[in-house]
């Protein structure tokens, strides 16, 4: 009966023994007082097993909460990212409406100037020479909120979206000659050909620049509308050239391409972060349910190691 731990039985069988010849059998007294002893060491057992469960159930819960305590941080970071995202898109939407205000406004000569014609030469050093200095194009390539300004990869290379591929690539040429670390000392060219250098990417394969084109073409034709609204809904309005008329209807459709564009990436954005958000749901539930398998494995090793007393 000891040897397989049942030391309720043995004590029993050994009091029996006791009673049978009086008391007076050494062995049975021995054999009493090591089933109490085993008992008792056993219930200790017991009871450390009972306060191991407990701090392994306090520790858990503190983990949780700890785990709970990273999430909401990380979630209020995303959110004050998010916030941060959609302040700098507000700012750049009210930018391109105050544009096309002030272009409204503005004198003749400080309406923006039409979409560039492509350039026809292919010397390449005639293109630099139009296209300024380095530092002209650096400013022109970051403006603030330049992130959705150059959404449009044709507005980046500064030619119209009408272009050839081999137009693309001659432009792209002359830029990456003008703004390129390498060879500009200015201190944001590296930033400025990265614009260049990512239009370019886009550009050059065929599938991506054609959806590109089409978006232009739909921002062009949303532009016109706000253009024809804004003529049959303004009170008294101005007597304009056809000169002014075709500036300010291409100032429209700009503010209405980089819309499109805006939106878009807005979009994608919001996919991304979505998308973002479930893995990591996905991840702390499958880290969560590891952490429990762990735990309870090593507390029942610890309890098959303990010697318990069979009831």
């Amino acid at each position: 009966m000891l040897s397989l731990g049942r030391y309720g039985a043995a004590r029993e069988m050994y009091q029996e023994a006791l009673t049978l010849d009086g008391g007076k059998n050494a062995v049975a007294k021995k054999g009493v007082a090591m089933c109490w002893e085993e008992e008792r060491r056993v219930k200790v057992r017991e009871m450390e097993l009972v306060k191991q469960r407990q701090q392994q159930q306090q520790e858990e819960e503190e983990r949780k909460m700890k785990e709970e305590q990273k999430r909401e941080e990380e979630k209020k970071k995303e959110e004050e990212r998010d916030s941060t995202e959609d302040d700098l898109l507000d700012d750049f939407f009210n930018d391109v409406e105050e544009t096309n205000t002030t272009t409204t406004t503005a004198t003749p000569e400080a309406t923006p100037t039409p979409e560039p014609a492509a350039p026809q030469s292919n010397n390449i050093s005639k293109q630099l020479t139009k296209l300024g200095t380095p530092l002209s194009q650096i400013n022109r390539l970051l403006p603030p909120n330049y992130e959705w300004k150059n959404l449009n990869p044709f507005y980046v290379l500064d030619i119209p979206h009408t272009a050839p591929l081999d137009i693309i690539s001659r432009r792209y040429k002359a830029l990456s000659l003008l703004i390129h670390p390498d060879k500009c000392a200015e201190k944001r060219a590296k930033e400025a050909f990265e614009q260049v250098r990512i239009a370019m990417t886009l550009l050059k394969e065929e599938e991506k620049r054609k959806h590109v084109h089409d978006l232009i073409e739909q921002g062009q034709k949303q532009g016109t509308r706000d253009y024809q609204v804004s003529r049959t809904t303004t009170t008294n309005p101005t007597l304009l050239s056809k000169e002014e008329e075709e500036k300010q209807l291409q100032s429209y459709q700009e503010k209405a391409i980089m819309k499109v564009f805006a939106t878009i990436e807005q979009k994608r954005r919001d996919v991304e972060r979505r998308k973002r958000a479930q893995e990591k749901r996905e991840r702390d539930q499958e880290e969560e349910e590891k952490t429990k398998v762990k735990k309870e494995m090593e507390f029942h090793k610890r309890w098959r190691e303990g010697d318990r007393v069979d009831r």
